[in-house]
């Protein structure tokens, strides 16, 4: 028996509810890690060299570019906008994180948290 076109956006629209709440819980888990070696990093003023600047530059820049990804598919286009910018600022600056291009991409990075939590706070 063949589905009606109503029954099929309904399957549609809860596949796509599902997938954008793994998605938002995902990107919560990372944002957590990520928020830890944030706080490392600015801990850590005396040991910040070329390859921990790098280190941390790179895990900011695929935070953002996994984010952007996905979430203009699931409905976060607050999100994707925020993460589509820190990943064009990144990409500008791979392989050459100082503490000044660091400190700005955690700049974009606080505000993705903020809009990460916003729209998880609609969910639940």
């Amino acid at each position: 028996m063949a589905m009606s076109q109503e029954d099929k956006e309904r399957r549609m629209k809860t596949i796509l509810e599902k997938t954008r709440r793994l998605f938002l819980k995902d990107a919560y888990q990372r944002a957590a890690e990520l928020k830890e070696n944030i706080n490392s990093w600015e801990q850590n003023e005396l040991d910040r060299d070329s390859d921990t600047n790098g280190k941390l530059g790179d895990s900011l820049y695929r935070y953002a570019h996994t984010l952007k990804g996905v979430a203009l598919t699931v409905g976060c286009e607050g999100i994707h906008q925020l993460s589509e910018a820190a990943d064009s600022y990144s990409i500008q600056h791979l392989d050459a994180w100082t503490e000044e291009t660091l400190r700005t991409m955690i700049q974009f990075q606080e505000q993705l948290f903020i809009e990460l939590y916003r729209e998880m706070s609609k969910e639940y």
